[in-house]
């Protein structure tokens, strides 16, 4: 697939304990990923976007909130992406037996973890983010070879490929993205987990009349909720959903909404402004 030349990036002044719920609305104006820096929040956008309307509706959306945060657009060149991907991702350990590493750095230390190698080319997810880290601890006590699973939003692969790290052999990962589906699947062969995991460009409601034992869903809230009805019915009486992307301020009201589906919420994790859910289905 042919890469675009360009991508567009927003810059918004915003102090670090707010840049949470910037990156929500930023996210919700379909931006493809996020850079956390002090004092500021870098945005990505595809080269598609219409970026004067996205700053528009961010001024408007920070308007009714009461902020008054700076927005600048640029164009920046594919290559200068990649670079600052470079400089950023570093090896990192999550959890008890994870650790996520650049395709361009060798091993820094001998390790009995499992380890996920990863060029996030033009996709985000390098387990940096605390919603990932998230959703890998809260994976990592109970996913079992035999079982099967669905990465939805798979952006990078980095959860199916800790899946298939982990022995799951029947795992399907979907991404609206064609380009993140592209990255994903490269990153499998990166980690010689592709047989165990069935790529797919396309939404969450294409996946009819399959049953999976365990779910994971690492999205934005809204998202979140608008793709649960496609979603929960897909799991297998007992499976558990793994779902992050929901600030910790959204949580209350989010299990609110849960209540309509036939779950139980088994355990509720929080890591910086996030919150991480298990939820088992309790009714067919």
């Amino acid at each position: 697939m042919k890469q675009p030349t360009f991508w567009y990036k927003l810059t918004v002044n915003v102090p670090e304990d707010q840049q949470d719920l910037v990156g929500t609305l930023l996210f919700q104006e379909d931006s493809i990923g996020l850079e956390n820096l002090p004092e500021k929040l870098l945005a990505y956008f595809r080269p598609e976007s219409s970026v004067d309307a996205v700053v528009e509706n961010l001024r408007r959306r920070f308007q009714t909130l009461g902020f008054h945060f700076k927005i600048e657009s640029e164009k920046i060149p594919t290559e200068n992406w990649n670079e600052n991907w470079k400089q950023n991702f570093k090896s990192l350990k999550i959890g008890n037996r994870f650790l996520a590493k650049p395709s361009w750095e060798s091993l820094p230390i001998q390790t009995d973890r499992f380890v996920i190698t990863l060029d996030p080319g033009q996709a985000f997810g390098t387990g940096t983010h605390e919603t990932t880290q998230l959703i890998l601890k809260l994976m990592e006590p109970i996913l079992k070879p035999g079982m099967s699973l669905w990465d939805v939003g798979t952006g990078t692969g980095i959860l199916a490929i800790a899946a298939a790290k982990m022995g799951l052999t029947d795992i399907l990962a979907n991404d609206n993205d064609p380009v993140a589906v592209e990255t994903a699947l490269e990153n499998a062969r990166l980690n010689q987990t592709e047989n165990a995991i069935r790529f797919f460009v396309g939404s969450a409601d294409a996946v009819k009349g399959q049953r999976f034992d365990a779910i994971v869903m690492n999205i934005v809230s809204g998202v979140l909720l608008e793709l649960l009805p496609d979603v929960v019915p897909t799991l297998r009486l007992n499976g558990r959903l793994f779902i992050s992307g929901i600030l910790t301020e959204e949580t209350t009201a989010f299990l609110e909404k849960l209540k309509r589906y036939p779950v139980r919420v088994q355990k509720i994790e929080q890591q910086g402004e996030w919150t991480g859910l298990i939820v088992q289905k309790e009714k067919a």
